[in-house]
C-alpha cells in the first residue's frame, strides 16, 4: 500500500468516528430510557470507530501487529462483558456486540475490504437492531416453538449455505457419476444441464423469504376475521387453491358477487408474489411485467370498487373462514424448488430440440400449474439468453391467459350453479382483457 499523501485519510478517519458516534448516540438514548449502565456512549464509540480505522490502516503495513491489536481490543470487550455478567447478572449482549461491530466495520473500512457505502449500511443496520431490540424480543416470544424452528431452518438453508454453493451447471450424467452410479450408455438427455446448485439455492432462498413474509401477514390478517383480506392473503400463496375454495362455497352464499370479489382479490394478490420472485433474477423483465400487471390491476380495481359499493352493507355480514395456507413449512418451499428443477430441465430439452419455439410453448403450458413457476422460469431463461425479452413478455401474456382458462375449468369441477359459473367466466375474461391491454401498451410500438 502506498504512503498516505493527501487528506483522504483524514476524511475517512472522521467518517469512521462519525459512524461510531452514530451507533453510540443510539445506545445512549436507549439506555437513558431504561436507566441501565452501558458500555460507552457517543465519545467511546467514536473512539472505537477511530481505533478500528487506524488498526485497519496499520494492518496493511504490519499484519501481525494489526492482528494482535484487533485480538486485544476484542478481548477487552469480552472481559467487560464477563465482568458485567459476574457483577450485575446481566445477560444482554447487545451493547457489547454493537461495540464489536463498530470496531469491525471501521477496521474493515480502514483495511480496504469494504467500501464506505457498506460501512454506512452496517452502521445503520446496527442502530436499527438496537432501536427495535424490545420489538424483536416481543416478536420472538410471540412465536410458537415450531415457528421458531422453521424460521431458523429458513435462515440456515436459505441464507447461510447459499454463498458456499458452486455456481456451475451439472448434467444428470455428472450427478450420477458423482454419487457412484455409472451409466453404460451415452444419452443426450443425460448430458443436458440439469442442476446449478447456486441457482437452486437462490430460488430456495427467495421462495423462503416470500413465503415467510406471506405467512406472517396471513397469521395476523387471519386473526382480524376479515374474509376479503383473507382472500387476498391466501391468493398470495395460491390463487388457484383460493379460487377453488371460494367457488366451493358459492352454493351456500346468496350474493354471488361477494364470492367473485374474493376470487378477484386472490388473483390480484398473486401477482405480488410473482413480482417478488421475478425481481430476484431479472429486474428488467420484472419492470416490464410490472407495467402489464399495473394495467390489469387497474381494470380489476375498477371492477372491485363498482361491486363493492353495490354490496357494501352485505360485505360485513358475510362470514367466510378461509384459513390461509400454512406455507411456513420448509417442505413447501422444497416442493416448489423440485418443480422448478424438473420444469427447467424439460424446457431446456425442448429448447435444444425445437429452438426458442419449444421453450415458448412449454413455458406457456406451465400456466396450467400457476403463474409463479412459469414467470420465474421465464425470467431466468431470458437472463440465460434462451429467449429474448420480447418473447418473454409474450410468454407472460400466454401464461396468464392459460392460467385464467385453467381456473375456469377448476371452478367448473366444483359443480357450481350456472349463474356463478357465468359470473366467474366474465371475471376472468375481464382480467384477460386487462393483461392483453397491458401487453399491448408495453410490447406493441405505436
Amino acid at each position: 500500500m502506498p504512503p498516505i499523501k493527501d487528506f483522504s485519510f483524514l476524511v475517512d478517519l472522521l467518517i469512521s468516528a462519525g459512524l461510531g458516534a452514530f451507533v453510540g448516540l443510539r445506545n445512549e438514548i436507549t439506555h437513558a430510557k431504561i436507566g441501565k449502565q452501558m458500555i460507552g456512549g457517543i465519545r467511546s464509540y467514536a473512539f472505537l470507530g477511530i481505533l478500528g480505522y487506524l488498526i485497519g490502516k496499520l494492518t496493511c503495513y504490519a499484519p501481525v501487529i494489526g492482528s494482535i491489536i484487533v485480538a486485544a481490543s476484542v478481548a477487552l470487550v469480552v472481559i467487560y462483558y464477563i465482568d458485567h455478567l459476574w457483577r450485575r447478572k446481566a445477560t444482554s449482549l447487545s451493547m457489547e456486540l454493537s461495540a464489536l461491530v463498530t470496531l469491525l466495520f471501521s477496521f474493515l473500512f480502514g483495511f480496504g475490504l469494504i467500501t464506505l457505502k457498506i460501512a454506512i449500511g452496517i452502521a445503520i443496520i446496527t442502530v436499527g437492531v438496537i432501536s427495535f431490540k424490545e420489538n424483536l424480543k416481543r416478536f420472538a416470544f410471540a412465536l410458537d416453538e415450531w415457528e421458531l424452528k422453521e424460521f431458523i431452518l429458513f435462515a440456515v438453508m436459505g441464507l447461510l449455505l447459499l454463498p458456499w454453493l458452486p455456481n456451475t451447471e451439472f448434467s444428470l450424467a455428472e450427478i450420477l457419476s458423482f454419487i457412484g452410479v455409472k451409466i453404460p450408455i451415452d444419452s443426450f438427455y443425460l448430458s443436458v444441464e440439469f442442476l446449478n446448485p447456486y441457482r437452486v439455492g437462490l430460488v430456495l432462498a427467495v421462495v423462503l423469504g416470500v413465503n415467510l413474509l406471506g405467512y406472517f401477514v396471513a397469521k395476523y390478517s387471519h386473526s382480524a376475521k376479515k374474509w376479503l383480506l383473507q382472500s387476498a392473503v391466501s391468493g398470495f400463496f395460491s390463487s388457484t387453491a383460493t379460487t377453488v375454495a371460494l367457488a366451493s362455497q358459492s352454493k351456500i352464499i346468496k350474493n354471488l358477487h361477494l364470492v367473485i370479489l374474493g376470487i378477484l382479490l386472490a388473483n390480484l394478490a398473486s401477482f405480488v408474489e410473482v413480482i417478488l420472485l421475478s425481481s430476484a433474477f431479472n429486474l428488467r423483465f420484472t419492470s416490464e411485467i410490472l407495467k402489464i400487471t399495473t394495467v390489469m390491476l387497474a381494470v380489476g380495481g375498477v371492477y372491485f370498487v363498482f361491486y363493492f359499493k353495490k354490496n357494501k352493507k352485505q360485505v360485513s355480514k358475510l362470514k367466510i373462514d378461509l384459513k390461509p395456507h400454512n406455507f411456513l413449512h420448509f417442505s413447501i418451499a422444497l416442493r416448489f424448488v423440485a418443480f422448478y428443477i424438473v420444469a427447467r430441465y424439460l424446457i431446456k430439452i425442448l429448447s435444444i430440440l425445437y429452438g426458442s419455439e419449444g421453450a415458448l410453448v412449454s413455458l406457456i403450458a406451465l400456466g396450467f400449474t400457476g403463474i409463479d413457476l412459469a414467470t420465474l422460469n421465464t425470467a431466468i431463461f431470458i437472463k440465460d439468453g434462451v429467449i429474448s425479452l420480447t418473447q418473454g413478455l409474450l410468454v407472460f401474456l400466454g401464461v396468464n391467459l392459460v392460467n385464467f382458462v385453467a381456473k375456469v375449468v377448476y371452478i367448473s369441477l366444483t359443480k357450481p350453479t350456472r349463474e356463478f359459473l357465468i359470473e366467474s367466466i366474465k371475471l376472468f375474461i375481464l382480467l384477460s382483457l386487462g393483461v392483453i391491454l397491458g401487453y399491448a401498451l408495453v410490447a406493441v410500438p405505436f
